[in-house]
């Protein structure tokens, strides 16, 4: 193993710094980003950094070979390690939501080092009094996960949260809109109209409040849909019915939209929400309005359509085949319901 500090010319004349790294039969090169001026005493400043930074590098590839986590990557502060992960999820996410939870939990910073089991359990006390239990799951789920790639980045060796279990998650009841509701909806009129446009839109997609607040009109590509999704990462594609295109249009076909523009220009997901909540109440439809209800209602609508399980699972972007399959449940169950209402016949 070998970890050399060297410097390339630029063509302005300045050098960058970069390590050669040989280690385990193999060559690699970082770049620091880190570069030379003209001022020569800001230049020696500039090469006792990267000397450092390279003293660091063959410290940290040492400690990987012999099961041994150096102690300045130990004093990781977990606020500013969890919240470059968060960053990259962006604002809607869980992992924001989990972030911010954990900032009100602990004021002042933590690292890595002082995080033990008890600490967790003390964390998950605090969850439970300020979020239902399903959504304290999914938090701590989150914060979990963090712990997990902190030990695969090698900051922690033993990773504390394997030793803590998670809630239960309880199955709740599902709501979703029949298609009688969904027709009620479109033909009454709601307080903010985009946010009506974009609900129904949804049932008809099966988009996640946080995709439909960030599409842009560069995702529709005629009649299909191509979007990364912000909670999954994954890209989904997605064929765009009569009703979802005619929602995007807004009745006018001819006006052209910049690429870069948003597609539904709606608020936070609390307010939009409580505009649901409202227009739910004027139509008389009485089920918990919320923004969520739309994918529910788009899972259930393609089922009772004839679409099968496996196809409904993919456009709806699931990961995890059973989250579909509970969709399956509700639509077996009515199923059910119907029988039971079949008139009784004496045969004789």
């Amino acid at each position: 193993m070998k970890v050399t500090l060297r410097k390339k010319k630029l063509k302005d004349g300045r050098f960058s710094f970069y390590l050669d790294i040989y280690h385990q039969g193999t060559r690699r090169y970082e770049y620091l980003g880190i570069q030379t001026s003209k001022d020569k005493q800001q230049n020696k400043e500039l090469l006792k950094i990267a000397q450092q930074v390279r003293n660091k590098k063959e410290l940290e590839l040492q400690s990987n070979n012999y099961n041994f986590i150096p102690e300045f990557k130990s004093r990781t502060s977990l606020k500013s390690y969890f919240q470059s992960i968060a960053d990259q999820k962006g604002k809607s996410s869980l992992e924001h939501s989990s972030l911010k939870h954990l900032k009100n939990f602990v004021s002042k910073d933590i690292t890595f080092q002082e995080i033990d089991e008890v600490w967790l359990e003390k964390f998950k006390d605090y969850l439970l009094k300020k979020v239902s239990q399903n959504t304290a799951f999914f938090y701590f789920r989150v914060l979990r996960s963090v712990f997990s790639k902190a030990k695969r980045d090698k900051i922690i060796l033993n990773n504390p949260a394997e030793n803590v279990k998670n809630f239960q998650y309880k199955q709740s009841k599902i709501d979703f809109l029949e298609q009688r509701e969904i027709e009620l909806l479109a033909k009454s009129v709601c307080k903010v109209p985009e946010i009506k446009r974009a609900f129904l839109f949804s049932c008809f997609t099966g988009l996640r409040f946080s995709d439909i607040k960030a599409l842009k009109w560069e995702s529709i590509r005629g009649n299909q849909l191509e979007i990364k999704q912000i909670k999954t990462n994954d890209v989904l594609y997605l064929p765009l019915s009569t009703t979802a295109l005619n929602l995007l249009s807004n009745g006018n076909k001819n006006v052209h939209h910049l690429p870069n523009q948003l597609a539904f220009e709606i608020h936070s997901r609390v307010y939009t929400n409580k505009i649901l909540k409202e227009w739910f109440a004027t139509v008389g439809i009485k089920k918990n309005a919320h923004y969520h209800i739309s994918r529910h209602t788009f899972a259930t609508l393609s089922l009772t359509q004839g679409i099968d399980l496996y196809t409904v699972s993919k456009l709806m972007g699931h990961k995890n085949f059973k989250n579909t399959q509970i969709y399956g449940k509700i639509i077996d169950s009515k199923k059910d319901e119907a029988i039971d209402r079949l008139p009784e016949i004496e045969v004789s």
